[in-house]
């Protein structure tokens, strides 16, 4: 696996970069632009769906699904949709990450471990989003156990978004001027 990673880091180009953050931008400008299914949700939760909010106790799930009532299509839909936005978002940190590393030549190091964020990330997603759609039909009761879990998967994930997102546009963009200065800069 770690021979994989490598790889990944070596073989890290700009393209990938720029395809997931302009197919990014385009899905999340659609997905949460003003008057749309996301500020729906927002303002039926009250301020925030429990994906935006993490805590321990676990009341979070009950408290939103209890505003939900009456509106769990519009919640459902949004889990829907936020599948693509969230491998949208692994794609472009694993491309923002990988190309960073390769950048500062960190192939072969501790620093791949940071690849490892966006699919950490992804998969709290999925689990967050399948709980949360389990507990609004009613599969799943929005209190203890399901809760604790939903809320460990939406603490996973806000945390690793929050590292790898900012990494990924740094790592990408220092790729992209190292780039540019290698064009201009005068030949010895």
């Amino acid at each position: 696996m770690a021979k994989d990673i490598d790889t990944k880091i070596e073989h890290a180009k700009l393209w990938p970069f720029f395809a997931s953050f302009f197919a990014l931008a385009i899905y999340a400008g659609w997905a949460f632009r003003p008057g749309g299914l996301w500020e729906r949700v927002v303002d039926i939760a009250n301020g925030g769906p429990p994906e935006t909010k993490i805590g321990f106790p676990a009341v979070e799930p009950a408290r939103s699904i209890n505003l939900l009532a009456g509106d769990q299509n519009i919640y459902l839909l949004w889990q829907v949709v936020d599948i693509p936005y969230a491998i949208l978002n692994m794609s472009f940190m694993s491309a923002g990450l990988a190309l960073g590393l390769k950048t500062l030549n960190l192939s072969g190091t501790f620093g791949r471990i940071l690849l490892a964020l966006p699919v950490v990330y992804l998969i709290g997603e999925v689990v967050e989003n399948s709980l949360l759609s389990a507990m609004i039909t009613g599969r799943l009761d929005p209190n203890g156990t399901p809760a604790l879990f939903q809320q460990l998967a939406t603490t996973f994930k806000l945390s690793t978004g929050f590292i790898s997102m900012p990494l990924a546009l740094i790592g990408g963009l220092g790729a992209v001027l190292l780039a540019l200065y290698a064009r201009v800069k005068p030949k010895a």
